[in-house]
């Protein structure tokens, strides 16, 4: 944001607010900043703010731009010590770097000892709102307008400026109204700000909430690369609004797009071919020109990534410590709902919560169908806080895409008053649960690079973090137990994972994830002593016992709509009896699916009957003994 005072001669000093980081100052309708004399070129100098600073540049105009009565050549820094000037104006930096208000130089008695105050500052509604206008002189006329919420308003007479501020008497403010600078003696509409916010939205956020960058060093990202996405969007689009380029992209259009825009038609790169209107830039169609097809060839060569802008390293690394897994603790009473449609021991019950707590690896084993995967599952349940995900990570001009529409459960979430409600880069989604088995090899723990893209896919344990990965069927992967858990045995230790890039280059990345291995092998048989200290918490998961088969069996009868018959399952127990079969938690669902269906094809209705059993019984279980 930018702030200056414009004086002229004797004349009072005007007041300008823009909300973008780069402006432009001339003669001529279409400047940011017009300042109507003939000392002024059309398109006299451009001021932006860049690496901290606040930098003028004059554009080649007749008369040259002076700073502290010395004329400069190229960009030139700038304080709020320096007079700048242009022609026969004196124009001022105002705490363009702390962004601190200072009072509104009117004329009016009633308003000149009025401060503004910080945005978002509500007024007493009982106050009366003044809307600044340039004012003309002491004792100016004011026009009174209707109430607003209830307070009287008063207008004082038009202000040729680019941005309108609500003040009372109180001393405090609306918050800022920005417009575009109007023609001389035009009128700008009066602008509420925005309501407040929805506290039932405020309760999804989490503690740590990305910003709305505001410029382009807010994004942490490189004036060039948002320049190249930009590009590489209306190439693809071939003609797109800005409003479109801002969706697309996931960044602000006013502070952070526009002034690119600017650029690149100065540079005659892009080119409008219709729209804006009073609403501006934003709604304006744009298209690249025939002088960018080069440039744009050289860009697609480097990665051809296009959608939301990425993060950089360093702000995603700091979210993923704000929002750690590790950092969330959960009493037994929270488990407690999470886990009551299982059935397990209170040794395993009290197992699984510590686990959670410390945030470590855990290891279940124990004999096929006993509710490994159900235990994981209810774990992922237990987390009922949400966290960001980056769309995608800049290192270096490499994009690496972390968000996967199939593996990361958005939240939707609206606006407070059409304002985003944090950086639109990221996803708020529940805590991520990815789940492997059989399939997982070691490429799947390394980048994935597409040559055709030529960007990269995130691993499975970058896109986990902040939450499970779950690895089931452990030792039945493609890859050996010890090949994987070697790999693994640096990031369960010291909570970070190194990756690399095709050029060789490794970059070390977080590794927050709660990782559960699932198996119904012998873990002895698995894995050495070493990776066994690493994991500290391992749970057998056994079979039930009658009591507990019985307590499942029931509540299984009550989901499948299937009446409940002590005889039928007195019945069922003597055929496990009868072929000396263990019991494993999975069965009585998956007996009761066989008779519902039995059911459905005789045209009756399900039932406890030894007839039913009998055939659910043979149809599910094999000779061996072993179920399906």
């Amino acid at each position: 944001m930018l702030e200056v005072l414009v004086v002229q001669g004797d004349q009072p000093p005007v007041h300008y607010e823009f909300q973008h980081d780069e402006i432009t100052i001339g003669r001529r309708s279409g400047n940011d900043l017009v300042l109507p004399e003939a000392s002024v070129s059309s398109r006299h100098a451009r001021m932006y703010l860049d690496f901290d600073k606040v930098w003028i540049e004059d554009l080649n105009s007749t008369n040259g731009t002076l700073v502290n009565g010395e004329e400069i050549t190229g960009a030139h820094v700038v304080t709020r010590d320096d007079v700048i000037e242009i022609g026969d104006f004196r124009v001022k930096l105002v705490n363009a770097m702390e962004q601190e208000r200072w009072d509104l130089l009117l004329r009016d008695d009633a308003l000149e000892a009025a401060p503004v105050a910080q945005p978002g500052q509500g007024p007493d509604p009982r106050a009366t709102l003044f809307r600044p206008r340039d004012v003309q002189g002491p004792g100016s006329p004011a026009t009174e307008l209707p109430p607003v919420d209830g307070a009287p308003v008063t207008e004082l007479p038009p202000m040729d400026s680019a941005s309108d501020t609500f003040i009372h008497e109180e001393g405090t403010s609306l918050g800022p109204v920005s417009v575009r600078q109007p023609p001389p003696g035009s009128e700008i509409d009066i602008v509420l700000p925005d309501e407040d916010m929805d506290e039932s939205l405020v309760e999804k956020l989490p503690e740590f909430v990305p910003p709305v960058p505001r410029n382009i060093i807010q994004t942490g990202l490189k004036r060039g690369h948002v320049t190249d996405l930009l590009l590489k969007t209306t190439y693809f689009a071939g003609e797109i609004s800005g409003y479109d380029l801002a969706d697309e992209m996931r960044l602000p259009f006013g502070p952070i797009l526009e002034p690119i825009i600017q650029e690149l038609r100065r540079d005659k790169l892009l080119d409008v071919k219709g729209g804006g209107g009073s609403f501006g830039a934003i709604s304006m169609i744009y298209s690249v020109t025939t002088k960018a097809s080069d440039l744009i060839q050289q860009i697609l060569d480097r990665n051809r990534y296009t959608g939301p802008a990425p993060v950089s390293m360093t702000d995603y690394v700091e979210l993923v410590e704000a929002q750690s897994i590790r950092r969330r603790k959960m009493p037994r009473r929270r488990l407690i709902p999470e886990f009551g449609h299982l059935v397990l021991s209170d040794d395993i019950f009290d197992g699984i919560g510590p686990a959670i707590n410390s945030g470590m690896a855990i290891l279940l084993f124990g004999p096929p169908g006993n509710g490994k995967t159900a235990i994981c599952q209810a774990m992922v349940n237990c987390y009922d806080d949400y966290v960001f995900v980056p769309y995608a990570i800049e290192v270096d001009g490499n994009i690496i895409k972390v968000f996967d529409e199939h593996n990361h459960k958005v939240i939707a979430i609206g606006r407070s008053g059409g304002e985003a409600l944090f950086d639109q880069r990221y996803v708020l989604c529940r805590r991520p649960l990815i789940m492997v088995g059989g399939e997982l090899s070691l490429d799947m723990l390394d980048m994935n690079y597409s040559p055709e893209a030529r960007f990269y896919e995130a691993p499975i344990q970058l896109k986990a973090n902040g939450g499970i990965l779950f690895v089931d069927d452990f030792g039945r992967q493609r890859v050996s137990p010890r090949e994987l858990l070697n790999r693994w045995i640096v990031p369960l230790e010291s909570e970070f994972d190194f990756i690399s890039l095709i050029t060789g280059k490794k970059l070390r990345i977080p590794f927050d994830v709660f990782v559960v291995f699932a198996t119904n092998l012998d873990p002895e048989s698995l894995v050495d002593d070493a990776f066994l200290r690493r994991v500290r918490y391992k749970l057998e998961v056994g079979r039930p016992t009658w009591d507990q088969y019985r307590t499942i069996f029931e509540m299984a009868c009550a989901s499948h709509g299937i009446p409940f018959s002590e005889d039928g399952l007195a019945y069922l127990k003597t055929l496990y009896e009868r072929d000396r079969r263990p019991i494993a938690a999975c069965e009585p669902r998956n007996l009761l699916d066989a008779i519902r269906s039995l059911g459905e094809y005789f045209e009756r209705d399900p039932a406890l009957t030894p007839e039913f059993i009998d055939r659910a019984y043979r149809s599910y279980f094999t000779r061996t003994g072993k179920g399906v």
